[in-house]
């Protein structure tokens, strides 16, 4: 595939499943493991709290700009241009 001549210079996405939120995600996971389903959040100001005791959980403060806005990517052109589809969530999780 890459190294076909017409698909150099361009930015290929290679399919992915279709988007879905962080909680769905995870209860897909948690269905596939056979167990319920159970999600809690943390806001910026309890991670700024617990960031005083667990360094860990003070690093990830800077990367929540990433859970603030909508991230999909379209992988329809390598899809069309390789006749590749994207493997389902729920296959890709069991």
């Amino acid at each position: 595939m890459g190294g076909q001549e017409d698909t150099y210079g361009q930015a290929w996405h290679v399919p992915n499943a279709d988007t879905v939120t962080t909680r769905q995600f995870a209860e897909i996971a948690y269905c596939a493991a056979g167990f319920p389903a159970s999600i809690r959040t943390m806001g910026k100001g309890m991670l700024r709290k617990g960031g005083l005791f667990i360094p860990e959980v003070r690093e990830t403060i800077e990367m929540t700009y990433q859970f603030e806005h909508d991230f999909v990517v379209d992988h329809s052109k390598f899809s069309t241009r390789f006749e590749l589809p994207a493997t389902p969530l729920e296959y890709t999780i069991a």
